[in-house]
Formats: C-alpha cells, sequence, structure tokens
C-alpha cells in the first residue's frame, strides 16, 4: 500500500500566513509652551523652559537666564 505524495507547494498552504508587524500608530500632540518668569531687578520677563530627561530617569525644568542655563529638579520618571 503507498500513501499519496504531498508536494512542498500544498503544505505551505496550510501553514498560516505569515503576518506582518504592524507599525505603531502614534499620533503626535502638541507640545504646550512653557515659560518661567524671571526677575531682572524690579522687572519680572519670562523665558521659554522645557522639560528634560537626564541620566534615563530624572526629570528637570530647564531653562536660559541670562548667559546661564538653570535647572530645577521635578523628581524621577513614571514607570508605566
Amino acid at each position: 500500500m503507498f500513501l499519496p505524495y504531498i508536494s512542498g507547494i500544498r503544505k505551505n498552504h496550510m501553514r498560516k500566513p505569515k503576518s506582518t508587524i504592524a507599525t505603531r500608530r502614534r499620533v503626535k500632540a502638541e507640545v504646550p509652551e512653557i515659560f518661567i518668569r524671571v526677575r531682572e531687578g524690579s522687572r519680572s520677563n519670562y523665558a521659554r523652559a522645557s522639560i528634560r530627561i537626564k541620566a534615563g530617569r530624572y526629570l528637570y525644568l530647564v531653562w536660559r537666564d541670562g548667559g546661564r542655563i538653570r535647572n530645577f529638579y521635578l523628581g524621577k520618571k513614571r514607570i508605566s
């Protein structure tokens, strides 16, 4: 008794088709502008600030005050 011959092409049809990796669907949200009030003598101006991540886990608020760069520690980055 002989079993029927199944060609290699037929075996591939029986397998599940390979699925492609889906691309991320990430919507870019507008980043709000952050300003810091800087006092110069009796006057007060506003300086643009940004949030920076240092050493991969610490959050700082960073802005320019005249010729200097100022930092304010906000805390550790939350791991979600």
